[in-house]
Parts: structure tokens; C-alpha cells; sequence
């Protein structure tokens, strides 16, 4: 199964599924662990809370 001419054509629904999981696996600890904390206390210094 394919998608339309719109772009994506050639691209199975199994290979896009298959990208979107390992990106979901490599982005959300990154998220978790790297860039959340990092953006929760620049934020407080923003809003000036400690």
C-alpha cells in the first residue's frame, strides 16, 4: 500500500510507520532526560521563580 502522488510516493505505510516508532524512541528520552529539564529551569529564570 501506497500513498497518493502527493510527495510521498514509493513510501510504504510500513516503512512510515517504521520511522515514526524509532523517531518516537529516540526523541522522547531525549525529551525526558536532555531538553525538558533544560527548558523547565530557563523558564523559572524567566518568570523569575526559584
Amino acid at each position: 500500500m501506497s500513498f497518493p502522488s502527493n510527495g510521498l510516493s514509493g513510501v510504504s505505510l510500513g516503512m512510515y510507520l517504521h520511522a515514526w516508532i524509532i523517531n518516537l524512541c529516540l526523541a522522547l528520552p531525549l525529551q525526558l532526560i536532555i531538553v525538558g529539564p533544560i527548558c523547565r529551569s530557563l523558564l523559572s529564570k524567566i518568570q523569575g521563580k526559584r
